[in-house]
């Protein structure tokens, strides 16, 4: 019984493995295309003569819709990573602590000693920044970048910028 939980273990760790590197696999899919078509954006989207133009204001559709389905792919894959990390979690051996135990306590900030040298995050406020954090921002500032985009190329941030400078009197 022992050892089909131990090849039960080692099944569950390479499948997370694959699942981790799916994540990262799917942030470059992503990533790469996502800021190719953005800068080219940028670079067209405030020229006077473009301001306004359907090309630009559908672009940045596309840029929107582009970054929901990174979105998407992401959470999925992030849901069966984490999936993947409760089942080994599960069936690893007592004692082993490789997902569990001191290495779950140091991923989640708590200081942790090995042979009577503390280990500790050295940022404090560090653990609540994980990586899945990091990919989650980068969607999202690629998200409010097209959408801002959007805003201009339809007028919407020049209205939004003189409620602004009616209301506070110190927008130039």
């Amino acid at each position: 019984m022992e050892k089909d939980k131990l090849e039960k273990y080692k099944c569950f760790l390479e499948q997370l493995r694959y699942d981790g590197g799916l994540l990262w696999r799917i942030t470059g899919v992503f990533l790469l295309p996502n800021s190719i078509f953005l800068a080219f954006l940028l670079t067209v989207s405030f020229e006077k003569e473009r301001i306004g133009s359907l090309g630009i204001v559908v672009a940045a559709i596309i840029g929107c819709v582009l970054s929901f389905c990174w979105l998407l792919a992401y959470f999925r894959s992030l849901a069966f990573y984490d999936f993947r990390m409760a089942e080994a979690r599960e069936v690893e051996p007592s004692k082993w602590n490789l997902l569990k135990g001191k290495p779950q306590e140091f991923m989640n900030g708590d200081t942790v000693e090995i042979k009577e040298y503390p280990y500790v995050l050295w940022l404090r406020w560090y653990q609540k920044l994980k990586t899945r954090y990091a990919v989650l921002t980068i969607v999202i500032l690629f998200l409010l970048t097209y959408l801002f985009i959007l805003l201009s190329q339809l007028g919407y941030v020049d209205k939004l910028l003189k409620v602004i400078k009616n209301f506070t009197g110190c927008y130039n």
